[in-house]
């Protein structure tokens, strides 16, 4: 199963193009994310980037995990925000269809 908060780094670096500035913006350190990328590019068994001086540059599987990180990032925000709204005692969406009479 793939952890979130890896796939948040991926998405960070994937942004910002640069590690330093994805840990900024994560609020972690430069080593810390790294060492995430590092975890995440093992458990998948592929490179998710290139590492040149100007930055990073993602490899033909770091394009393709993109999409399918955003929306699993997404899905992650939809799903908190539904428990929030749940717990605090907000009305949930629900879904009925009907058949033709």
């Amino acid at each position: 199963m793939l952890n979130t908060n890896l796939l948040r780094c991926f998405l960070a670096v994937l942004e910002h193009r640069t590690m330093t500035s994805a840990a900024l913006a994560l609020c972690i350190t430069q080593p810390a994310l790294s060492k995430s990328l590092s975890r995440l590019e093992s458990e998948l068994g592929v490179p998710l980037f290139y590492r040149t001086p100007d930055g990073t540059v993602p490899t033909q599987f770091g394009i393709t995990l993109a999409n399918r990180a955003r929306f699993i990032e997404l899905e992650s925000q939809r799903a908190r925000a539904e428990l929030k709204s749940l717990q605090e005692g907000g009305v949930g969406w629900q879904t009925i269809g009907t058949g033709p009479r």
